[in-house]
């Protein structure tokens, strides 16, 4: 039930929707604040972290910080809410995760556990998902640790996991362009083959490689829908005024 929740579009993960979306986005949760993950949309952002004034310069998204290391509930109707709950850098250390994950950005990215409850009669249905909104080339055990420890914390409440996908970078600490990609598919399949959803987030586009995977396992993959910070002309345009003027 938590993956038609996904489906269903009401909250976006970063810029990200589903392609069979039937709602508009109401929401999007973001674990950093890089330009290619804030929404330009006016949505009801949620976040473990301050926005840095250089993203609020392009667009002042009205958000809520979410206290890390606590559950965070959003009521959606008496019957239904879903739940967030980052996971803080001294609960990764607990886990047996010393570094931050993306920490080639400059405060890394907080993991978030995305929890979903519907009532239907007298029965309560809940479940879990972990998302994790970027990564470096350095964090494929880090990852693989946190899908086991919530195996063995959730256990079959546990279903799923929202990952980014790459095609190819230079950046994220790629010692060449493929290895992100192919350090993403490692993730994606380690996980496809422990619980029962992975959810494959666009950055920015999904490869073919997802789609070939979906005929072994049951891997979602959402589009980046929505325009973020990075797509402004603006944005663009001040970018390339820093790099020439470090140049100069």
């Amino acid at each position: 039930m938590i993956l038609e929740f996904l489906k269903s579009g009401l909250v976006a993960f970063g810029g990200c929707v589903s392609p069979v979306a039937r709602l508009r986005p109401r929401y999007s949760v973001i674990g950093h604040w890089d330009a290619d993950h804030v929404p330009t949309a006016q949505l009801e952002i949620f976040t473990p972290s301050k926005p840095p004034e250089k993203i609020l310069k392009y667009v002042d998204p009205s958000y809520r910080k979410i206290p890390v290391g606590e559950r965070y509930r959003i009521s959606l109707s008496s019957r239904e809410f879903f739940t967030l709950q980052p996971i803080g850098q001294k609960d990764l250390v607990r886990i047996g995760i010393e570094k931050r994950i993306h920490d080639s950005s400059i405060a890394g990215t907080v993991p978030i556990v995305f929890g979903y409850s519907r009532k239907k009669g007298s029965k309560r249905y809940q479940g879990y998902v972990l998302y994790v909104d970027d990564f470096d080339a350095d964090d494929g055990d880090a990852i693989k640790k946190l899908v086991d420890y919530m195996v063995v914390k959730y256990g079959v409440y546990f279903e799923g996991v929202l990952l980014p996908v790459y095609e190819g970078t230079s950046g994220h600490k790629a010692r060449h362009p493929e290895e992100l990609a192919e350090l993403s598919r490692e993730l994606i399949e380690y996980a496809a083959r422990k619980l029962k959803f992975v959810v494959a987030l666009a950055h920015p586009s999904i490869p073919l490689w997802v789609y070939e995977l979906q005929r072994h396992h049951e891997v979602v993959a959402f589009d980046r829908d929505l325009e973020v910070v990075c797509d402004l002309d603006e944005y663009k345009k001040d970018q390339e005024n820093r790099k020439n003027s470090k140049k100069d």
